[in-house]
């Protein structure tokens, strides 16, 4: 039997549990008005107007980023090639201070690109590991 979009958003909005191969088959979908609005009406039965988050500490490896956003606040100016990864003692300090202030996920950055450095910089992030 031929999975029909139509027929699978129905079903999530009588309030039935997909199947995977359903929710797979949603992938295909390219009415993203209905893809939304059959996603929004599941969260509000299960959940109603509960906002909900999880308090995260963001660690960064490293203090430069080849991205520049006017925003970030996680980086610093890129000026010793040699110093640029953090050690594994201030990782776990800044995890630390996250699980002190009520934190209980942790989001590892590196850089949205990726980096092209010196050996030296490599090894450095390999003794990370």
């Amino acid at each position: 039997m031929k999975l029909t979009i139509n027929k699978i958003t129905n079903k999530a909005l009588q309030g039935h549990m997909l199947t995977d191969d359903e929710a797979i088959a949603l992938t295909d979908c390219d009415n993203v008005d209905m893809l939304t609005y059959t996603a929004a009406t599941m969260r509000d039965r299960g959940h109603g107007s509960i906002i909900t988050y999880s308090p995260k500490v963001i660690i960064p490896f490293t203090s430069f980023c080849n991205v520049e956003w006017d925003y970030c606040t996680l980086s610093n100016p890129f000026r010793n090639s040699n110093n640029i990864y953090l050690d594994k003692q201030t990782i776990l300090n800044i995890a630390q201070r996250g699980k002190d202030a009520g934190c209980n996920e942790v989001l590892f950055f590196l850089s949205t690109k990726r980096l092209t450095l010196s050996k030296s910089i490599s090894k450095s992030q390999s003794s990370l590991i």
